[in-house]
């Protein structure tokens, strides 16, 4: 992807419920490859709402898979 590209973002929890947020701006990081980072609260809406600590009961959005998608395209994988 190039920087600027706009790019919508869609979880993969298993419990069959469709989370996506939308119309996000690509930009190149030094990040991990197959890794992403985005800003919350923009972003709250892929956590599921069951998924969080046991003991701090805080939702577990450090580690969501997801797949990108360019506005109005196909999903892009990293294979």
């Amino acid at each position: 992807m190039r920087a600027g590209e706009r790019v919508d973002i869609t979880s993969c929890y298993g419990d069959g419920q469709p989370r996506r947020v939308a119309d996000f701006s690509w930009s190149n990081t030094n990040i991990p490859r197959g890794c992403i980072a985005g800003y919350y609260p923009e972003t709250n809406a892929l956590v599921a709402l069951s998924s969080f600590a046991i003991k701090a009961r805080t939702p577990a959005s450090k580690s969501i898979p997801v797949f990108l998608t360019r506005r109005n395209q196909e999903v892009v994988r990293d294979e």
